[in-house]
């Protein structure tokens, strides 16, 4: 079961009796047969994704700040500035116009 929630996105410990339960229900229909049975997560298991899920969370807060409007409002405002920067600069290497070359 340990390698099922590792390759399951956004799924966690809690989520253990919820595949079990889809699992044996296949199981039950004949969609798939019974194989080696699976072993419940330990207990050292569920501590360390708990521990996971907490570091994560608190880096997700250091990055974003705790008030995430004011600072998507900024992150959007300076991409539309530097946005219109860019165009401004290749519409003036664009019409720029030429230095003229000189005779021999």
């Amino acid at each position: 079961m340990s390698a099922m929630i590792d390759h399951i996105m956004f799924s966690d410990a809690d989520s253990e009796a919820r595949f079990s339960e889809i699992i044996e229900d296949a199981i039950l229909k004949g969609t798939i047969t019974r194989q080696k049975s699976h072993k419940p997560l330990s207990s050292a298991r569920k501590r360390k994704m708990e521990r996971e899920a907490a570091e994560a969370e608190e880096l997700r807060e250091q990055i974003l700040g705790k008030n995430n409007t004011e600072s998507l409002e900024s992150l959007i405002l300076s991409r539309a500035k530097n946005r219109h920067e860019d165009m401004i600069a290749s519409l003036e290497a664009k019409y720029k116009p030429k230095p003229k070359k000189k005779k021999k």
